[in-house]
């Protein structure tokens, strides 16, 4: 699940302007943060910077791993990926995610412009109230991901309960907090 150098494709990107130029927005401050606790947490190192990355580098990598999955699944013959159904994060993902039939979840499948989103989602999803007031697009929209859940297939349901099980209480707790992002 590489994303990118071990600097980061966000700090790159911010190292591109000059110095004196630098400007310090909120949503790339965040991806950078998710960026770099998920680098740490493929190195077993731990990062509090990200509020998920607090219960240590096996749980954040599993849960990232548990909601890429859930991300790429299509409940069925001609359904979008689960990923457009959530709300759109400043970053978005295309309607249109063509992977191999059967593909574990893998961001390096991905063009940059699909992983970046996935990343984005990914963030927002296991990021705190202000995380996602930060990175969803539409700050002031309910943020319904239990009800969202209830429209996948009892299995596909019930592979994700099985997984989300496995997880501290922490980042459960992170996942469904929040019903609402103002």
């Amino acid at each position: 699940m590489f994303l990118g150098s071990p600097n980061g494709f966000f700090k790159s990107q911010l190292r591109r302007s000059p110095p004196q130029c630098i400007i310090q927005v909120p949503q790339v401050i965040t991806l950078q943060a998710f960026e770099s606790a998920l680098v740490h947490a493929l190195n077993k190192q731990w990062r509090l910077e990200f509020p998920a990355a607090w219960t240590g580098p096996r749980p954040f990598l599993q849960a990232v791993e548990d909601l890429l999955d859930l991300l790429l699944t299509r409940p069925g013959e001609g359904f979008e990926h689960f990923v457009n159904w959530l709300d759109p994060t400043v970053i978005r993902v295309p309607r249109r995610l063509d992977r191999q039939p059967k593909a574990l979840p893998w961001l390096g499948d991905f063009p940059l412009r699909i992983r970046l989103g996935l990343v984005s989602h990914l963030a927002a999803l296991l990021g705190d109230r202000a995380v996602r007031q930060q990175l969803f697009a539409l700050p002031s929209s309910r943020y319904a991901f239990a009800e969202l859940l209830e429209e996948l297939s009892p299995p596909e349901v019930e592979k994700f309960s099985r997984r989300l099980a496995s997880w501290p209480s922490t980042l459960r707790t992170l996942l469904f907090q929040a019903q609402s992002t103002n």
